[in-house]
């Protein structure tokens, strides 16, 4: 504790602090009268109430069923093109390319969800493992999302690239994988 003159006093407090409640004392404006006080160190600088906790809880829940409807869906969609019982391509699926961008949408849902959940456990728990385990996950999975873009984007690329030559090829009248 220091002073700041004139009977004030200040605390800093900084990452290394324990959260928890802290009780104060002290004497009020130097009078003969005190005073004693608490207040709570949090994780997020201020008290959780329950309508943020609620906020909170109905986010992640809204998050956890897009999520879960998001790969619903994907089952859907073809993830190829037509092909016959030999294995040969009859027609292009344009929609296949829908899947991919369902995939991608659960990416990055998931990364909403380990981030609220983080954060969740950050406000809740006394212990902050698992909270720390959470937001590791959200910070690598959010660190290799450029990455992962660009990946994606060359694979649609390619596949639509390889997918622009069957139709061609289908065009004239041939069946990639025939022997005429």
């Amino acid at each position: 504790m220091t002073s700041a003159g004139s009977g004030e006093f200040y605390y800093d407090f900084n990452l290394t602090q324990p959260k928890g409640r802290y009780d104060v004392r002290g004497v009020s404006d130097g009078c003969e009268e005190t005073f004693a006080t608490y207040f709570e160190v949090t994780h997020l600088g201020k008290e959780l109430g329950q309508a943020e906790s609620t906020m909170y809880l109905g986010f992640l829940g809204l998050l956890v069923l897009v999520f879960f409807l998001n790969f619903f869906g994907m089952k859907f969609l073809p993830n190829r093109n037509t092909r016959d019982e030999e294995g040969r391509i009859l027609s292009i699926s344009y929609l296949k390319y829908f899947r991919d961008v369902l995939m991608m949408t659960g990416y990055f849902l998931f990364i909403a969800i380990m981030f609220i959940a983080s954060n969740l456990a950050f406000a809740f728990l006394e212990e902050e493992m698992f909270a720390n385990v959470l937001f590791t996950i959200y910070k690598v999975a959010f660190g290799l999302a450029p990455l992962v873009i660009i990946v994606w984007m060359i694979w649609i690329f390619v596949s639509m690239f390889h997918d622009a030559q069957f139709q061609k090829m289908l065009n004239r009248g041939m069946f990639p994988g025939s022997n005429f």
